[in-house]
Formats: C-alpha cells, structure tokens, sequence
C-alpha cells in the first residue's frame, strides 16, 4: 500500500520554512501510530526540518542534491526509486509540496489532518481532486485548534 500522510490548515497549508505553523500533540501521535514499523518516504527540506530518521521505520530521503547516511536512512533521487526499495511493506509519503503533487496520482490511500484555521505560510498542499477516492474513515476533535481526521482510500476499478 502506497499513502500519503499530511495536514493542512483551511487553505491547504502545510509549512511556513520548512516547519508546520501549528502544534498539535495528538496528530504528531496518531503520524506515529499510522507509521511506526512502516517505511516513510520524504523530501529533503521535510527531512532537514525534522532533522534525524524517524525511529521505528525505515527513512528515504529523496534529494538530488545530498546524500544522508544512518541506521534505517535511505537517499535516493526519485519517488519511483524509493517506491521500489520497499515496495513489499506498507509505505507512507509525508512531505513536501513537489513530493506530494508527484505522490497523488500513485496512492491508494490518503490519512488527511484538515485543521480548521488558518495559518501563516509559505507551502501549500497542491490542488487535488477526490473524485477517485472515497471516505473510509472521520473522525472531528474539538480543541484549542479544531481539526478532522479523513482517511480516504482510492476507488476500485470496474
């Protein structure tokens, strides 16, 4: 299974240099749940932001420009190529803007975070349509910063 993970503000915003423009406890816990023991595929700039592999998966970095070496960290200069390392475990794409764009013809899943505010910002989740995919899963948390769990999974072929 190939999905992609993201959150992003009422505009579909998801950074502001590099860093998301919120902190919410609980969606850094539920990323953890859905992707511990699974493979995370990333962009540089995604990478960088975090600063370390994410323990308990294995890690590709997609970049032309460096190279990253550690325990469960991979580089590699396409999504096709790490698509391919792993591609008989679960694989989860997690950021950024030119990643996902690439990823949202190739996923059969989508675990959406929609926050409901608005935030500062530079990058933004690109434009998509759901008419391939169906909702699976809603969940809405109330809080400090409102936001909706969506998982949507794609349509099968008739």
């Amino acid at each position: 299974m190939i999905a992609l993970v993201v959150a992003y503000d009422q505009h579909h915003l998801i950074g502001q240099h590099g860093h998301m423009p919120w902190h919410i406890p609980e969606d850094l816990q539920h990323f953890r749940a859905l992707t511990l023991g699974h493979v995370v595929i990333m962009g540089r700039r995604t990478y960088e932001a975090i600063g370390h592999p994410l323990d308990g998966r294995e890690n590709i970095v997609i970049s032309n420009t460096k190279t990253y070496s550690a325990a469960h960290l991979h580089t590699v200069h396409s999504l096709a190529e790490a698509l391919t390392m792993f591609h008989h475990l679960h694989q989860f794409i997690i950021g950024g803007e030119h990643l996902y764009r690439d990823a949202l013809l190739l996923v059969d899943r989508m675990y959406i975070t929609q926050i409901h505010a608005a935030f500062e910002g530079d990058t933004y989740f690109p434009p998509f349509s759901l008419d391939q995919f169906e909702c699976i899963e809603k969940a809405h948390h109330p809080g400090k910063i409102p936001y909706t769990y969506l998982t949507y999974q794609r349509k099968k072929s008739k």
